[in-house]
């Protein structure tokens, strides 16, 4: 099959759902990723703040640090999934929606 790969068949389409369904898509060249996490600094300050306006910057630091270290121990997906589904108080996502 010529003209089929990862990204007509798998990128591409869920990229429009995505779109479609509310997210936003942001070009890897716009974005100001840190370095350590490829996380998104300003949109993640911005969503953070959003979802717990009681957070001060500071906080919000030290928060990305946390993040970066917990990441750093080569258990990616399930350590930060947990980080952000946890009930510790920082809201992450509108998980209603």
């Amino acid at each position: 099959m010529a003209g089929f790969n990862e990204n007509t068949r798998v990128k591409f389409p869920a990229l429009m759902h995505l779109t479609r369904i509310g997210y936003t898509y942001h070009a890897l060249k716009e974005l100001a990723l840190d370095p350590e996490t490829n996380i998104a600094k300003d949109i993640f300050y911005r969503q953070i703040k959003i979802f717990n306006l009681q957070l001060t910057e500071e906080s919000t630091n030290l928060l990305l640090g946390e993040i970066r270290n917990k990441l750093n121990n080569e258990d990616l997906g399930r350590e930060f999934y947990r980080i952000i589904s946890s009930n510790s108080g920082t809201k992450f996502s509108n998980w209603q929606v």
